[in-house]
């Protein structure tokens, strides 16, 4: 009886610890979680990338990836894709020439050459082509 009562509780303790084990990597992982997310838009935004795209590859739902996105970035998460979009594009604008702005808009994401024009100009205030003959002094 002894025997089965020292198995039973070694048991216990060795299930209670992988618990311990399983509930610290979880949380381990909670807190990297926005710094993972931001890598991989980093990694990702000139694909076709969006909150769906970042839910399923984490395995997390929109509202939690809201809530990091609000935490992280004090904007919504698809603001967070186009903002990095255009940051690429000024860069290209500015240091590939050669790019036209059709590939521009390409590389960056934007497969349409009219929203990405648009949305360029929303942000930066000024149009691709623009803020490309003005060598970003304009914005």
């Amino acid at each position: 009886m002894e025997e089965s009562y020292i198995l039973s509780a070694a048991n216990l303790m060795q299930t209670i610890a992988s618990y311990l084990c399983m509930e610290r990597l979880a949380t381990l992982r909670h807190e990297d979680l926005p710094v993972q997310i931001d890598n991989y838009i980093q990694e990702h935004f000139s694909e076709d990338l969006d909150a769906k795209e970042i839910c399923a590859h984490f395995q997390i739902g929109k509202t939690r990836l809201y809530e990091i996105a609000k935490e992280s970035y004090g904007m919504g998460i698809a603001e967070v894709i186009r903002l990095r979009r255009i940051e690429k594009a000024k860069s290209l604008l500015l240091h590939s020439p050669e790019f036209s702005l059709s590939e521009v808009a390409s590389l960056c994401g934007f497969h349409d050459y009219n929203y990405f024009i648009t949305v360029f100009k929303k942000i930066t205030g000024t149009s691709p082509r623009q803020f490309g003959r003005s060598g970003g002094t304009c914005c």
